[in-house]
């Protein structure tokens, strides 16, 4: 977890427990204005039978390969893939 949480967006992943709700794992952007956890989707991405949880920061700056040379581009946006081994 970073140090700082305010405002990096987070993403909470629950289990149904009878007629309750367990906490399973939360999982924190890692840079304030990211908006980590905008955009979410469940699908089988590694092909363990297990449905993985895909995570996207659509502001995130990255870097990328621009003519041979990594440049950074701001709010390129990042995705984060959690396996469902992991949850």
């Amino acid at each position: 977890m970073p140090k700082i949480t305010k405002d990096t967006g987070n993403v909470t992943v629950w289990q149904l427990n009878g007629m309750t709700f367990d906490e399973l794992r939360t999982v924190y952007g890692s840079k304030k204005g990211d908006q980590f956890g905008a955009a979410l989707a469940v699908g089988d991405v590694n092909g363990d039978d297990k449905a993985d949880l895909i995570i996207g920061a659509p502001a995130a700056d990255t870097m990328a390969d621009v003519k041979g040379k990594q440049k950074p581009q701001k709010d390129a946006g990042v995705v984060s893939v959690l396996s469902g081994v992991e949850l």
